[in-house]
């Protein structure tokens, strides 16, 4: 009988470890995460060339040039796909020779096209980027995440989704970029 009662007071006392241990797991995670930007950021990005859902292929060599925005996202991620408006806003406000903006969902062409029947968007969405987030844009890093490429072919930012999840507008977070690059 005197186990069941030390028990409970035993793991009360070493809460505090635990949520240490925690808080220490936490920053790690944070730490790797930031070193997997600094790898990125600073560097011209892996080059391809693809098609959006409406056949136009897509090129980075292409837009050279222009500030370039890759939106990595996920129809199965509410968080993520909901930024895409905010996305089309930041479009509206620059000509397409000075900026562009291209959002990849890494499902298949037919799981795109049904999400677009829900939520028709504008913007070029290309299909099937799971593998170039493998190949070298930080797939490691989870969705939704997006690579600001400067008008000299250099990858200025990359936000990963923690920044951008909840209340986080994307407009507000890119436009000051923008601004900056196109200067």
């Amino acid at each position: 009988m005197k186990l069941k009662f030390s028990l409970p007071l035993f793991l009360f006392m070493l809460m505090p470890f635990f949520i240490i241990a925690q808080d220490n797991m936490n920053q790690v995670a944070t730490d790797i995460e930031q070193q997997v930007i600094n790898t990125f950021e600073g560097f011209p990005p892996m080059q391809f060339e693809a098609p959006d859902t409406d056949g136009n292929h897509h090129a980075l060599t292409k837009y050279k040039g222009k500030v370039v925005i890759l939106y990595f996202w996920s129809v199965d991620d509410q968080d993520s796909y909901m930024q895409i408006p905010l996305l089309e806003r930041l479009q509206a406000e620059y000509p397409a020779d000075k900026a562009i903006i291209l959002t990849m969902a890494k499902e298949d062409e037919a799981a795109v096209s049904n999400f677009l029947s829900l939520y028709p968007f504008s913007l070029p969405i290309i299909p099937n980027t799971d593998e170039l987030g493998t190949m070298g844009f930080a797939g490691e890093l989870g969705d939704p995440r997006v690579f600001v490429i400067d008008t000299f072919g250099i990858i200025n930012e990359l936000f990963i989704g923690k920044h951008m999840k909840g209340p986080t507008d994307l407009y507000q977070l890119l436009k000051p970029h923008v601004v900056a690059m196109l200067k």
